[in-house]
């Protein structure tokens, strides 16, 4: 059983554990942008915040009716990396 989840940032492969996905689901997730992730260097450890554990809240006040809810910014300045497939290979 799953502790409690008081955490403000989880790993890769914490973040996999709690959704139930695999760890591949969730760097393709990063990779793509629809998952918001924090790297302090090229070479550090991925942290995903926990607010992308939670649904997105529709925006239903009179102010905002008509626009679209703020969406969630992510970094794609830094990338995931790690090895690369054989197409990507130069010859």
């Amino acid at each position: 059983m799953l502790e409690p989840i008081d955490k403000q940032f989880f790993t890769i492969a914490e973040f996999a554990q709690i959704t139930g996905d695999s760890e591949s689901t969730v760097r393709r997730s990063i990779r793509d942008g629809s998952l918001p992730y924090m790297q302090r260097g090229p070479r550090k450890k991925i942290k995903i915040p926990r607010k992308a554990l939670d649904p997105p809240q529709p925006n239903t006040t009179e102010e905002n009716s008509g626009k679209s809810p703020p969406q969630i910014k992510t970094n794609k300045e830094a990338p995931i990396s790690g090895p690369k497939s054989k197409l990507w290979r130069s010859k």
